[in-house]
């Protein structure tokens, strides 16, 4: 079954029995429930990474374009790939301890770095890289706009929840407000089913997904 913002469309207005209610409020409620779905669980679709190839001399890295957290990170030696400076926890600082510590990272003696930290839509080294080394990062992604053409992130197997989140926005924008009620229930009950069917597998059993929500409001 095909399955872009324009079928999901066609499939809310049939729902809707109205094929001529907004497409455009349809698609804008359609990036709302993938919003929602997003900002509820963090789940594995969620995650992407790059690689490149860093120039000597650099401090900063750009984020990509559709960056939301950096998940890990590492940089590996172009002569020794065992050589490894890797982007954690450990070897993280918040901006106020970096800046305190590396007021200017460019002045500092070039080097593998030892710390790191973001700052704004950039990765800081704490000093300039002495080689090309590999760069590759983990990392959560901004959900991709679903337009007419586009197929959304959420997983085909679960259209359902998108088409009951817009269908839910719908009938509240034209006053059916217990039948939005019944649509919202719906699609909450939809994204636990989602947390049980995509939850990580570990010997003794699933591991759900840890939830943000504290409650959905459309």
């Amino acid at each position: 079954m095909p399955y872009t913002g324009t079928d999901l469309i066609s499939a809310v207005q049939d729902d809707l029995k109205d094929a001529s209610f907004s497409s455009t409020r349809i698609l804008r409620y359609l990036n709302y429930g993938q919003n929602t779905v997003a900002n509820t669980f963090r789940f594995k679709f969620w995650q992407t990474s790059f690689t490149q190839i860093l120039t000597i001399g650099v401090t900063t890295v750009a984020q990509q374009s559709n960056h939301e957290n950096t998940i890990s990170g590492v940089l590996v030696d172009p002569a020794n790939t065992a050589t490894r400076f890797k982007l954690n926890r450990d070897t993280y600082l918040d901006n106020d301890t970096f800046y305190e510590q590396f007021p200017d990272p460019t002045t500092e003696k070039s080097g593998m770095p030892v710390f790191w930290t973001e700052y704004g839509d950039m990765v800081v080294f704490n000093c300039p890289i002495d080689k090309a080394y590999s760069y590759t990062q983990k990392y959560r992604k901004l959900p991709t706009v679903i337009a007419a053409g586009t197929t959304p992130d959420v997983p085909e197997a679960f259209r359902e929840l998108l088409e009951l989140y817009a269908v839910s926005r719908a009938e509240k924008y034209r006053g059916n407000h217990d039948i939005a009620a019944t649509y919202k229930q719906d699609f909450e009950d939809g994204l636990e089913a989602m947390n049980i069917r995509y939850a990580m597998n570990i010997e003794d059993g699933p591991v759900f997904m840890p939830s943000n929500r504290t409650y959905i409001e459309l």
